[in-house]
């Protein structure tokens, strides 16, 4: 969320001819930038006002809407008396706060003149243009109300401040030049203590104040966030559904590609789905958006009932099962999706066909996952998880297991039996089994990364776990040992993660990223893979390079990240055959730190029991005698 900051400059009421009234008047201003959703940050009340200032600046984030009350009385052309008699220059105001990069920023000067008395500006009537010009260059584009008057004015308590008040507070800036004129002329007319026409001065600061040279303005600044609110208001404006669906579909890209807020994106697209339901640039960036936040879009039971219907007056039984399936979990089954659920439902895990080759992977893949990404972690995979064991501090190693505890391979154990159908059917080696000690704190399956991969058994797994939950929980830990993602189970931060893609990009020799400074660590890791890696290994690193379109940064890792734990889940799903199942077992294995939530991990299953890829899944590598 933008903040707004309010900087109250040397905070007196010029007019206020006494320290209760200037209280008064203070009181009420403060009163009304809170109400307005304001922080209220005081400069120049003390003997410190450069010191004020910085300590308020401080409090502004790039992209705040920021207030800059100055009300005072001018020590020079470009300065006011602040605290004990310290003076405070209107430019270094204006240009720390440029430095904090704040989204929009509105100005209110109410200023006395230095001498006390005769006519404010009679030697230099442009005084009010120059004491504002010298706080904010007309390049920075930020409107400011100027008023300069005398002592010989009545004492009136902040009265100017409160004509200018509702406009230049309102945490943006006016959306057209009608509201700018407006603002203009109510402070010209209402002649707030005497002040006439002549003594104020509103400054422009874009060379057009319009909503749309505002925009263009923000646009070429980089003000991002202040793009994002001046569009919002001009979506508002425009008159035809058209116009607004278009103008909200650009505010969504900028959200997205610019500031990185996908949810927020989310939101505005929905907003423009609203105006035009069929429209399908929405419908596809929305499906876009929730790719990048993760998320799964929001499933209507509405829909998923006729697409049950349609697949039953087509035959389409394993179909109709999956929107059943769905329809039950969303609390909004009838009667007839209850019964082909309760008919289809079986004691054990899904009689499958055979193991999944490349076109099933492709099937189960989770949104957000990058083919590049994983071929480039696939070739580079032995050096790796090579270089990262022997690299781990003795003391951070997991201990050796006790071979006495090692489950047989051809045991009879129900959890061994599964795993190991489970790594037939994904095409992975099962790594090595142990039995969890008996009073051992342990999760179900539990990963324990080495020289040879092992999974230790919790108790619940060796009993009181049932076939089709083991059956879940087996393809959610596997997926993690395919090529592709079994360098999580070795990098499992971000940071890890790109300190590896970095390593194994200067290894592949790209020109991009090979003489670019990296930390020791990626240093010592890239000269690791270097040396233990292959020349044919090296040639397919070379080639799974070649195939990014550029190095990416480390939060491009996120979708991938979360992609793999999607795809892992619905690895699951597909075994157990039963999304019950899946949903009540994903909290006997929980994610790790800075991975999907619960909650997030559920969307996505329900969004792929019904799909049409989990459809083609079921139907090419299931037994059609199931």
């Amino acid at each position: 969320m933008i903040g707004r900051i309010a900087l109250l400059v040397a905070p007196s009421d010029p007019l206020a001819d006494s320290a209760a009234a200037r209280r008064e008047a203070l009181g009420w201003l403060r009163g009304q930038l809170a109400r307005r959703g304001f922080q209220v940050a005081i400069v120049g009340g003390g003997a410190d006002a450069r010191g004020d200032l910085d300590q308020a600046l401080a409090k502004v984030s790039p992209g705040d809407a920021v207030v800059v009350h100055v009300s005072g009385r001018l020590a020079a052309s470009d300065s006011i008396a602040s605290g004990r008699g310290d003076h405070l220059r209107l430019g270094d105001l204006g240009d720390l706060l440029a430095a904090r990069e704040p989204g929009y920023v509105s100005v209110v000067l109410d200023l006395l003149s230095d001498d006390g008395s005769g006519e404010p500006g009679e030697d230099d009537p442009d005084l009010p243009s120059k004491v504002a010009a010298s706080i904010f260059a007309s390049e920075r584009g930020y409107p400011v109300l100027v008023s300069l008057r005398a002592a010989v004015d009545s004492a009136g308590r902040m009265g100017f401040t409160r004509h200018a008040l509702p406009e230049a507070y309102d945490g943006g800036p006016p959306s057209g030049e009608a509201l700018l004129a407006e603002m203009y002329e109510r402070a010209m007319a209402a002649e707030p203590n005497g002040v006439t026409p002549a003594r104020l001065a509103f400054l422009r600061g874009t060379a057009d104040p319009t909503i749309d040279g505002l925009v263009a303005w923000a646009t070429k600044a980089g003000h991002w966030a202040r793009v994002v609110e001046l569009r919002v208001d001009r979506a508002d404006q425009l008159a035809g559904v058209g116009q607004r669906v278009q103008e909200l579909c650009g505010i969504a890209r900028i959200l997205q590609f610019e500031l990185g807020d996908a949810d927020a994106a989310i939101d505005v697209l929905l907003r423009a789905r609203t105006l035009d339901p069929a429209r399908a640039t929405v419908l596809e960036a929305l499906k876009h958006a929730y790719e990048a936040a993760g998320r799964a879009p929001p499933i209507e039971p509405a829909d998923v009932a006729k697409a049950f219907a349609a697949h039953q007056r087509a035959r389409q039984t394993d179909a109709a099962l999956l929107d059943a399936m769905v329809l039950v979990e969303l609390s909004a089954a009838q009667p007839e999706h209850r019964k082909l659920v309760e008919e289809s439902r079986a004691v054990g895990p899904v009689p499958i066909l055979k193991a999944l080759d490349a076109s099933g992977w492709e099937m189960l893949y989770g949104p957000g996952f990058d083919p590049a990404l994983s071929a480039l972690f696939a070739s580079v995979h032995d050096a790796a998880v090579s270089a990262r064991v022997d690299a781990m501090p003795s003391g951070k190693r997991p201990p050796a297991l006790d071979s006495a505890v090692r489950l047989d391979d051809e045991s009879t154990v129900s959890a061994v039996r599964t795993l190991h159908w489970a790594a037939r059917v994904l095409g992975v080696a099962c790594p090595d089994l142990y039995a969890a000690a008996a009073d051992a704190a342990l999760d179900v399956l539990t990963q324990v990364p080495g020289k040879r991969d092992s999974i230790i058994l919790g108790a619940g797994a060796l009993s009181g776990t049932s076939s089709k939950q083991l059956a879940f929980l087996a393809g959610r830990c596997l997926t993690w040992h395919r090529r592709e993602y079994h360098c999580l189970l070795y990098y499992p931060s971000r940071e890890d993660l790109y300190a590896l893609v970095t390593a194994a990009l200067a290894v592949a020799g790209s020109s991009d990223l090979a003489d670019a400074p990296v930390g020791s660590a990626a240093a010592d890791l890239r000269r690791e893979i270097a040396r233990r890696i292959g020349a044919q290994e090296r040639a397919v690193l070379g080639e799974a390079a070649a195939r990014l379109a550029a190095p990416p940064d480390p939060s491009a890792l996120d979708p991938w990240i979360r992609s793999a734990e999607l795809t892992a889940a619905r690895a699951g799903l597909f075994l157990c055959g039963d999304l019950a199942t899946a949903v009540a077992a994903l909290p006997l294995q929980p994610a790790a730190p800075g991975r999907p939530s619960i909650e997030r991990v559920k969307g996505d299953l329900l969004a792929f029991c019904a799909s049409p890829s989990h459809v083609a899944l079921r139907a090419h590598f299931l037994s059609a005698t199931r």
